[in-house]
Formats: C-alpha cells, structure tokens, sequence
C-alpha cells in the first residue's frame, strides 16, 4: 500500500491509539448464578452472558456443549428471571451469546454462537438468531421460544475453535474471533446479508500477533468504539478509531482492565451504558463479577439507548420500542422502531426531555413515561410495525451526552381503554 491509501490507514491507527481509555474499578461479587434451574444441570458450564437493554438489569446466559437450547434471564443479583428454551434447535457448541439488529427495526434479538470446535473438526459451525423476548416479573417453568433462525457458515481456511462473538452496532455484522494457544488471533466476518437458506463462507477480516491466548468470549460497547476481550488469564478493551473499519480495533494498543481470579473464564458483558462490565466463569453457583468505569476525560457519555418502565398489553402483546442502531451526532440517522403492535393501527410517538417512573402518571392502565414535547403519528403496517426517522442529527456541543426519553400508545380495543402502550425508551446523544 502506498500514497494516500497509507496515509489513511496510518492516521485512522493513531487515531486509535492515542484513544484514551476507560478507567475500571477492581471486579466485585454482585451476587451468584442460581442453581437448581431446570433441566437439571443448567446453568453449571456458563459460556456467554449478555446485558439487555431491553429488559433493565437483565442477564443472558447459556451453557456450552452438552446442554440443550436453554438461554435464561438473570437479575443482576443472580436472581433467575426466566428459562427459556429454543424450539427446533440443537445446539452442537455454543460459546457465547450478543445482541443485535433483525428483521424488525429498533428490535433486539439474541444471537447464540454455535462455533464451539476444540477437535477443529467441524464441517460447518452457525449462529442462531432469536427476537429477545420480555422477561416476567416473576420466573415460571421453563418457556419455549420460536421463531428462532439459523444462519450456517464455514471458514475459508477450514476449521477453527472460537468462543467469542462479536456484532458491530453500526451495522450488525457479525464477527467471530478465534481461541488459540498462540499469540496470534483471527477474525472472520459474517457476510451480510443474514441468510438462513444457505451456508455462507466467513471472510478473514484480520488477522493479529502479539495477543493473548485463547480468547473465550467478548462484547462490544454500545457505539462501537471499543471491543472487549477476555482470555483465560486477561481482558482487553481495544479502542477502535471513529469511522474505522471494526478490525482495526484490534491494530490498536489496547487497554488493559485489570481482573481477579474468576475460576474458567468465559463469558463477558457491557452494560447498555457502556461503563459496566459483568464476567461469569463456569461452574454450579458462579460468582457474578462486575466492574464500573469511568468516562475518560472530555467525553460526555457514550450513544447509547435502554429500555425503562413497564408497558400496557394489547392484543399483540406489549409493543416495543427501540433504536436502530447507536444514536452518534452527526455520523449517522437516528430511528427509532415500533413493533408488536395491532396490524395497522394508528400510534403516537411523544418524545420529551422529562421522565417519569412507574406509579407517577396513571394513563390508560398503565404508565405515561414521559411528559411529551413533541408528538408523532405514526400509522403500523400489517406487521405491526412502524419506524419513525429523525434523520443525522448535528454533532452541536449542547447535544452531546444529552438524554431524551420516548414513549408510544397505539390504539388497540383489546387493551385497557383502548390504547397499548410501550415501555419507555431512554437515548442517549453522543458524537
């Protein structure tokens, strides 16, 4: 490479590397991994753990190879939330869990990664993709989960072991990075788009020296603007470049976070705010390890959303509402989805810089969440689903780090006075 090709590449790598990092306090027991969930056995090997944004204080995980398709939501005491388990599924090895975009706009879905492969003689490995359900208020037995996908894939260069998934947020594209006992690591790419009707060929996105060994799970922050991976004995935040393609994070020094003993280390999460982090080793009664950041000098937070509140049941069940992607100033559309909702009603979307709790503004049998300053219609399709476009908003100084919180009510007669309402919906601006 040379000429101005170079010259970016070098740029977008000092970029990076000069990225400041965040600063973690030591990890802390935040409570354990129940046991006794049923089926028996479940929750004794955790592989993957993922924070939903969805359902606030919400816990993903799965068990690795050996136990059927169960994921379960864990309070972040441990407290169990709900089994689920995945229908038409037949996991060989899955080694961690992210969320990520699907077919409805603003919609979180749970993506499992089949690519457990410690023999490397797999002829095929898979992701699962599954529409992130709503966890109850209280656990019942253990629920079936449908409509879930599977998108099989190989690697171009035969097989691999891996345990860590990795989606970016500004586009979705799933990665897997490899588990190896050398220094060196790879990193495929998901071709878009998802198909389930074919097995697809993984592309090389990179591939890096000078690494820890056999990493066995990862996260993304909420903006895409670090990577996190652990291995067996450490955890790195590689800070990724604005506007840099998502391999080039791991071409830049990475930032080091400090971590305790935490037995067979497995699976690691960001928190929706991106200044949390959760860890879970394998194990029958597993601590639960969290660790707090701070923002770095001159941020002011990072482009983020998240679910709050409760919403108001219609005939399609509670509608949702959700973001299409991290909310960056100036870099990209803000949109926000609404799906779950009665085919072809008419909705209203009110945003507002005001929220309420629960229990502070009866509407319609439920709860208004915000104190609306601007309002919306919105007419659904026959999905039930609308999508309202905001557009780029401007990269302004008094913008960044600003909270704005939304809410719809569609019209529904099978609901409480006529009206379903969604849970409220928290974003947060950044450039």
């Amino acid at each position: 490479m040379s000429g101005p090709g170079l010259l970016a590449s070098l740029l977008l790598l000092a970029a990076a590397a000069s990225a400041q990092c965040i600063p973690f306090a030591p990890f802390q027991a935040a409570g354990n991994v129940p046991t006794g969930v049923p089926p028996s056995g479940t929750l004794t090997e955790i592989s993957g753990v993922e924070a939903s944004r969805r359902n606030p204080g919400v816990l993903w995980v799965h068990d690795d190879s050996g136990h059927g398709a169960i994921v379960v939501a864990l309070r972040a005491d441990g407290a169990l939330g709900q089994a689920h388990e995945l229908t038409g599924v037949s996991p060989t090895d899955w080694e961690d869990v992210a969320l990520g975009p699907g077919p409805d706009p603003g919609r979180e879905y749970l993506y499992l990664a089949d690519v457990g492969d410690n023999a490397m003689t797999r002829a095929s490995i898979a992701l699962v993709r599954v529409a992130e359900p709503d966890v109850p208020a209280a656990p019942g037995p253990l629920r079936a989960l449908g409509g879930a996908e599977t998108f099989r894939c190989v690697y171009p260069d035969g097989p691999h072991n891996a345990e860590t998934l990795l989606i970016d947020p500004l586009d979705g594209t799933p990665y897997v990075l490899t588990k190896e006992l050398s220094t060196t690591a790879r990193l495929y790419r998901y071709p878009l788009p998802l198909d389930s009707g074919v097995t697809k060929v993984l592309v090389l996105a990179g591939t890096f020296s000078g690494m820890p060994i056999l990493f066995t799970g990862g996260d993304v922050a909420p903006d895409g603007s670090f990577v996190f991976a652990r291995s067996v004995l450490s955890l790195q935040a590689f800070p990724r470049a604005p506007g840099a393609p998502f391999a080039d994070a791991f071409r830049a020094s990475a930032c080091p976070v400090s971590v305790n003993a935490q037995g067979q280390a497995e699976a690691l999460a960001v928190e929706p705010d991106g200044l949390g982090l959760v860890a879970i080793s394998e194990g029958a009664g597993a601590p639960i390890w969290r660790a707090r950041g701070t923002l770095p000098a001159g941020r002011a937070a990072f482009a983020t959303w998240s679910a709050f509140g409760s919403g108001l049941a219609g005939a399609a069940g509670v509608p949702g509402l959700g973001l299409d992607g991290p909310p960056l100033l100036g870099r990209r559309p803000v949109t926000i989805g609404l799906w779950q909702a009665r085919p072809a009603a008419a909705a209203v979307l009110a945003l507002s810089l005001t929220s309420f709790p629960d229990g502070v503004l009866p509407l319609a049998g439920g709860w208004a969440h915000v104190l609306p300053d601007a309002l919306f219609p919105l007419v659904c399709d026959a999905g039930g689903r609308a999508q309202l476009a905001l557009g780029v908003l401007p990269d302004e100084p008094a913008l960044r780090g600003l909270r704005v919180h939304a809410q719809a009510a569609v019209g529904d007669a099978a609901a409480v006075q006529g009206l379903a309402l969604t849970p409220g919906l928290t974003v947060v601006l950044e450039r």
